[in-house]
């Protein structure tokens, strides 16, 4: 009984090992086609994606082009133009020339009226590239690139240092406190006034919760300083809680 105990087992042992490689070779079978499978279908997206692209659907495919509607605002009636851009013809006609002495000019696709048009519209309506480029049929990079270059030149530059004149230590004390016993010899050092104003925007999707007003929709709260006289000599914008109070010198 000894002598057939042992074959016993090493037969037992040898189909538990030929089980295994058995085992091992289909797994490694199914492997190789689950590979075959997987790079067939990277392949054929590959093509779908390219023949996408290929076959890529125009967007905006309106008949009324940007400089079209702005041909329509400077020679329609005079309140569109207003209602639209927030200026009269004349304004926008002087900030054309403004911008032509700053050295501003059209690319090769975009007027430079179209161009203010965009950044005016931007302003006025608070919509986001992508509504300001439907109305103007250009695509949201074209969009906020000439927002941006508008920024700029109103911002910076020869423009700013030509229209921008901010309060000297020798400017004269405002009639309008001279004048008036009430407010002199009391407010003699005063240059002006800061107050608050919410204007609309839309910002990124992480900054809207900073950008959400206590009456519920999305705002820049900005602060605004004045001379007496009514012109705006400072602009400062973001989540910010301004108070009304007069500057000193």
């Amino acid at each position: 009984m000894e002598d057939g105990w042992f074959p016993t087992n090493r037969v037992e042992g040898n189909d538990d090992e030929n089980s295994r490689q058995s085992i091992r070779r289909r797994l490694a079978l199914w492997q190789l086609r689950i590979n075959k499978s997987a790079g067939a279908l990277i392949a054929l997206l590959s093509l779908l994606a390219a023949a996408s692209r290929n076959n890529r659907e125009a967007y905006h495919t309106s008949i009324l082009s940007g400089q079209g509607w702005v041909d329509e605002l400077l020679n329609g009636h005079p309140q569109r133009i207003r209602n639209e851009l927030g200026v009269h013809k004349h304004v926008f006609l002087r900030l054309i020339s403004i911008l032509q002495e700053g050295h501003f000019r059209e690319s090769r696709n975009v007027t430079l009226e179209e161009q203010l048009a965009i950044f005016l519209y931007a302003m006025v309506m608070g919509l986001s590239a992508r509504h300001v480029g439907e109305r103007f049929q250009r695509s949201t990079d074209t969009i906020s690139r000439y927002f941006k270059k508008m920024v700029e030149a109103f911002s910076e530059g020869p423009i700013y240092g030509t229209y921008v004149r901010l309060p000297r230590a020798d400017s004269p004390i405002p009639s309008r406190i001279a004048n008036n016993p009430k407010f002199y010899p009391f407010f003699k050092d005063a240059i002006g006034a800061i107050d608050g104003t919410h204007i609309a925007c839309m910002p990124s999707a992480n900054e809207r919760d900073l950008m959400r007003n206590r009456k519920g929709f999305l705002s820049q709260n900005c602060l605004v300083a004045c001379s007496f006289d009514g012109l705006i000599t400072y602009v400062l914008g973001g989540p910010c809680h301004p108070r009304w109070s007069l500057l000193s010198r």
